[in-house]
């Protein structure tokens, strides 16, 4: 999971479209491009940032974290 959301971040950076997620009734899956629409870009772009360093911070706090006795 930590994987896909990371690369869909990164993807939204280097191409500067992203999915909509769904936040407007208007979109379904569509692309939302830098220039035809920044701010919602850019809103989106920070949801995937953040779930992308959710996703990998409790991955790694999982893998990290000590044992616990039983």
């Amino acid at each position: 999971v930590a994987v896909v959301i990371s690369l869909l971040f990164y993807q939204a950076l280097a191409t500067g479209e992203t999915y909509c997620l769904g936040l407007r009734s208007r979109c379904r899956g569509d692309l939302v491009t830098a220039s035809g629409d920044p701010i919602q870009y850019w809103v989106l772009v920070a949801i995937w940032y953040m779930l992308a360093w959710l996703s990998w911070a409790t991955g790694i706090y999982t893998l990290l974290r000590p044992n616990q006795p039983s």
